[in-house]
């Protein structure tokens, strides 16, 4: 009452010192805030709420051939990085087998370095006949001719680029060591790519090929959907509701008798967008559902909790 008096007769406030109304008018906005927060409500009611899949994928053929085994049938739970199925290895395999043997006959070659030692040795022996004859035409002029002096210059140079060649085509070799060795990870890789497997952890619900059939890359070969975690989605009041209310607790109960227990959930995505006609935002709540109580299609009603201040 103090405060609305205060409100009501704010002629009076001139009379008070500058000091003491300060504090009045700060000491009235608190009580104002305080006696609408009181009156907020700490949890809202969504109703009309939907259960969705969140995790769903078709799973493709990656590879190019016939479908030789399957492994799996609707129903089977299956986890993630499992073999559901098998495309025709044996083309994939020899050309495994061919860059096995094509990598082994590179790292031997880039290994060889046989001519490079024996040009090492031809330089080495060039090198001391030139310089011999060098020595001799020096002691004693004339000794040796020129033309022989100059032979002798060639063949250490000629041995020097031999030696030079010899170098160079042993990084050459490396080089198709290095080539040979990503030839053989894709030769792996395609044959891995004829074992098909599941993308995520989850149920199988459709096998949407037959044993023998020729398949293509992108062709769908099994859908899975994973029911451990599943959205409730429903529609509230944008007034009702904060867009930043990401991370509130919620709680879903179904609309069936035989799930009575409510489910745990997060709040996880509002809407931005209000609805011109009913003024309502999309709110989204990820459930967890690692028991299978919640099955996708189940309708109910949400109680998000907000979190106290």
């Amino acid at each position: 009452m103090v405060m609305i008096d205060l409100f009501s007769n704010r002629m009076r406030m001139k009379d008070l010192p500058p000091r003491l109304a300060t504090s009045v008018v700060l000491w009235s906005t608190l009580c104002w805030n305080s006696l609408i927060s009181s009156h907020q409500p700490t949890s809202l009611d969504v109703q009309s709420v939907i259960v969705r899949l969140i995790d769903q994928v078709d799973v493709p053929a990656q590879s190019l051939g016939v479908l030789s085994e399957i492994k799996i049938q609707e129903g089977d739970r299956v986890k993630a990085k499992q073999i559901l199925g098998e495309l025709d290895p044996q083309e994939a395999q020899l050309l495994l087998d061919q860059a096995v043997a094509q990598q082994a006959i590179a790292a031997q070659q880039a290994s060889d370095d046989v001519a490079v030692r024996a040009a090492k040795l031809s330089v080495a022996y060039a090198t001391d006949e030139h310089a011999r004859l060098a020595k001799a035409n020096q002691d004693q002029p004339r000794s040796v001719s020129e033309s022989e002096l100059a032979k002798s210059k060639q063949a250490m140079e000629q041995a020097l680029l031999d030696l030079e060649k010899q170098q160079n085509e042993i990084k050459l070799k490396k080089l198709q060591w290095d080539r040979s060795k990503s030839e053989l990870a894709i030769a792996q890789r395609n044959l891995a790519l004829r074992s098909v497997t599941a993308p995520l952890t989850g149920v199988v619900v459709s096998v949407l090929r037959r044993l023998g059939e020729w398949v293509k890359p992108g062709d769908k070969l099994f859908r899975i959907v994973s029911i451990d975690r599943l959205r409730a989605e429903g529609f509230a009041q944008s007034a009702s509701i904060d867009v930043n209310a990401q991370g509130a607790k919620a709680l879903f109960l179904s609309d069936e008798e035989s799930t009575a227990t409510p489910i745990e959930g997060t709040v996880v995505f509002v809407s931005p967008e209000v609805d011109p006609v009913n003024g309502q935002v999309r709110v989204w709540v990820d459930l967890d559902n690692r028991l299978g109580k919640l099955k996708p299609g189940m309708r109910g009603s949400l109680k998000i909790n907000w979190p106290a201040n």
